[in-house]
């Protein structure tokens, strides 16, 4: 009988290191993809959020720049402004 807890002692220490090792191993791949996706996740975000900004800076632009014909905000008023942002904003990129 002691000899039966004896090798089951001395197997079982090499194979907890075994399968300890494959554990970490997977753990270690899971959290490098879910970085890889958390990455583009914020990179996708960014670009979002440069768009909004851009669309709200337009929107300002509209509202600061308002030309009144009437009463009524002309829309060519708002198509220049608009255009105006276009420009900057390829300008801005180059």
């Amino acid at each position: 009988m002691q000899d039966a807890l004896i090798m089951l002692t001395i197997f079982s220490v090499p194979l907890t290191a075994l399968i300890s090792s494959a554990w970490l191993k997977a753990k270690r791949i899971d959290a490098e993809s879910g970085g890889q996706k958390l990455l583009e996740k914020v990179k996708q975000l960014e670009s979002d959020n440069h768009d909004l900004k851009r669309r709200m800076e337009v929107l300002e632009s509209i509202v600061v720049n308002e030309t009144r014909r009437d009463g009524i905000i002309g829309a060519r008023a708002i198509e220049q402004v608009a255009q105006e942002q276009r420009v900057e904003a390829v300008v801005g990129q180059r």
